[in-house]
């Protein structure tokens, strides 16, 4: 009963935060060989990620402050590819993370939010370093406008760009009916609709953008001694989402991967960019969910 209570509580908190709150979930993620642009020897390169994430609310006793432990461990797979030099290698990139989030409802129409997330991102073919720990955050203040709508903004350190950055975010929510909109700036913009009298399916559209940082030893896409590998890519197409059950949900991304950039750095600063052709992508999700009924 006390579980359910802060899921309940921590579900309000974060609807505040214009967030979807997700408990648990794994992700797969495909995208299929491409060339590599401007080479002029006819590479190709593919990627494949998988992710399976928890996350643990908790209320305090103060009955206005939420916090959430988050756990996440990532699995990255570059191949890249050209027949003519028989050529077929692939890198293994691993990110394990840790975050904790502080949401606190400052009165009836204000919320803020504190998120710190330690991070191991790196292909571990070497002894661990600092090199391979990051560090991101976040800072966050929402603000209700009415019933339907809420606005706010802050200020995020992220790897969303591909290297870590400072960055100011500013958001917008409107959920009424069967229509939900938010907006996220610099990462997402995402528009679903209700379908369905259970309102058991949504179907909408989303524009995204993400990126990672890990540190590489010796990599087989160059012929130098690469310390960092910055990726950042760009999705554009339809979602599909499914209650399976009360609290178990079906996800599905896909569309155009408009923009893919992986970038090595050296220990001496020079940099070995690709950039790869359009390509089609798919991204398939199982998720746990607070069960709630949604509001009209």
């Amino acid at each position: 009963m006390k579980y359910l209570l802060s899921v309940s509580l921590v579900f309000f908190a974060t609807q505040v935060l214009a967030q979807k709150m997700k408990l648990a979930g794994v992700e797969y993620v495909n995208y299929p060989k491409v060339k590599v642009k401007d080479d002029g020897e006819d590479f190709e390169v593919a990627f494949q990620e998988f992710l399976v994430y928890a996350n643990y609310p908790k209320v305090l006793k103060n009955k206005k402050t939420v916090l959430i432990n988050g756990f996440s461990y990532a699995f990255v797979k570059s191949q890249l590819y050209n027949d003519n030099l028989s050529i077929d290698n692939s890198e293994i990139f691993h990110r394990i993370g840790y975050t904790i989030t502080a949401i606190h409802r400052w009165d009836e129409d204000w919320t803020l939010s504190a998120r710190l997330a330690p991070t191991l991102a790196s292909d571990f073919e070497e002894k661990l370093s600092k090199d391979d720990f990051i560090l991101q955050g976040s800072l966050l203040a929402v603000k209700n406008l009415n019933q339907y709508a809420k606005f706010g903004g802050g200020l995020i350190y992220t790897t969303r760009l591909g290297k870590p950055f400072l960055l100011p975010a500013v958001q917008y929510f409107y959920e009424k009916d069967k229509h939900y909109f938010h907006a996220f700036f610099p990462a997402f913009i995402d528009y679903a609709y209700h379908a369905g009298a259970k309102e058991k399916l949504d179907l909408g559209f989303r524009i995204g953008i993400n990126g990672s940082n890990f540190n590489v030893g010796q990599s087989t896409y160059t012929n130098a001694e690469v310390d960092r590998l910055n990726y950042v890519r760009v999705n554009i197409g339809p979602t599909i989402t499914y209650r399976l059950t009360k609290m178990l949900q079906l996800e599905a991304f896909g569309g155009l991967n408009a923009k893919r950039i992986y970038k090595f750095e050296d220990a001496q600063g020079n940099t070995f960019d690709f950039d790869s052709e359009r390509s089609p992508f798919i991204n398939i999700g199982l998720t746990v969910v607070p069960d709630r009924k949604r509001k009209n």
